[in-house]
Order: C-alpha cells, then sequence, then structure tokens
C-alpha cells in the first residue's frame, strides 16, 4: 500500500487535495459464505474484495465443494464422466444467450464478453440442491467494467455427464 500511495500522489498535482482523501480509502477483504450444507457436502464461496481509491476496485470469488465424510474438494472430474467440458461450453453458452436476451456469439461480444466459443468449465463451481452454479470472474471471459458471469445449471439439464456414482450422486437421479 505504502509503495503504491507513494507512486500516485508523486504523479498527481498537489492541487488535487481531494485525490489524497479518495485514495486513501484503500482497504482488502476477504469473506465466506456457506452455500450450502447437507449430505456431508459443503459447498461455500470465498469472496476477496479490494478499493484502491475511485475506481480501482477488485471483486474475486473462489468455490470449494468439500466432500465431509473424506476431507476432499471435489473437482470436476469427481462429478461429471469424460468430455464433460463440449457439453458444458454448449450449456455455458446457452445459458449466456438467454441470460442476455441474444442470439449468437457476437450479440455478446457487443455487450462486453469474449472468447465464449472457447468458455471453459474452470472448477469455480458451487453445488446445492438444485444444480451446480459456476462462476467466471471478472476478466475471465468479460471486460472488468461487468461483474462476474454466474451461470446455474439444473441437474436435470446435466443428466448428460453427471456421473451415475459421484460423490453428489445423492441430490439427483439419472
Amino acid at each position: 500500500y505504502e509503495e503504491d500511495a507513494k507512486y500516485f500522489s508523486f504523479e498527481r498535482k498537489e492541487e488535487e487535495a481531494d485525490f489524497r482523501g479518495k485514495y486513501y480509502s484503500y482497504y482488502e477483504s476477504l469473506s465466506n459464505e456457506i452455500k450450502f450444507n447437507k449430505g456431508n457436502l459443503l459447498s461455500m464461496q470465498v469472496m476477496q474484495s479490494n478499493k484502491k481509491g475511485d475506481n480501482n476496485s477488485f471483486r474475486r470469488y473462489l468455490n470449494l465443494v468439500v466432500d465431509l465424510s473424506t476431507g476432499k474438494t471435489l473437482t470436476e472430474e469427481d462429478i461429471f464422466n469424460e468430455d464433460y467440458e463440449k457439453v458444458l461450453n454448449l450449456i455455458f453458452k446457452e445459458k449466456l444467450f438467454t441470460s442476455n436476451n441474444v442470439k449468437n456469439v457476437h450479440d455478446l461480444e457487443d455487450l462486453g464478453y469474449f472468447g465464449i466459443d472457447e468458455i471453459a468449465p474452470n472448477n469455480n463451481f458451487l453445488i446445492g440442491e438444485d444444480g451446480v452454479t459456476y462462476i467466471f470472474n471478472k476478466g475471465e471471459y468479460s471486460v472488468l467494467q461487468t461483474d462476474e458471469i454466474t451461470i446455474q445449471i439444473p441437474y436435470n439439464e446435466l443428466s448428460r455427464i453427471l456421473k451415475e456414482k459421484s460423490p453428489i450422486s445423492n441430490l439427483y437421479s439419472i
């Protein structure tokens, strides 16, 4: 922080007195929230946020799903069949088209999204009673001025790729 402050205050003119008050409103915080806790499965979300003066802010989400019976953090490979990436890519795109009321990737690009044809699972997911929720943080597939991308997918829409026997299989039926 002190290094940032030296650099920015040196670059600013003294007559910009209100700059110092805005810049020194610098903060960093971490918080967590349990999103699901049932059947020896715990879904939790960690949010990191910071602000460095006026428009310089950052927010990032890290999601974890823990099998409490083993203590293991679950990955996509634990719950999905092989070749799940292609199916999830199609689901992600369709959900983004629907939630943004557009018909194609070009229209999404006009809204500040990028790389949507290649959007891939990122292991940043939560599980819940009704489905799986993915979060793509700012800058992953969208410009920094937009919010994070949240995509909720009901289990019935994932039936093609869900493993018949997985740590979360008690939440769905194939």
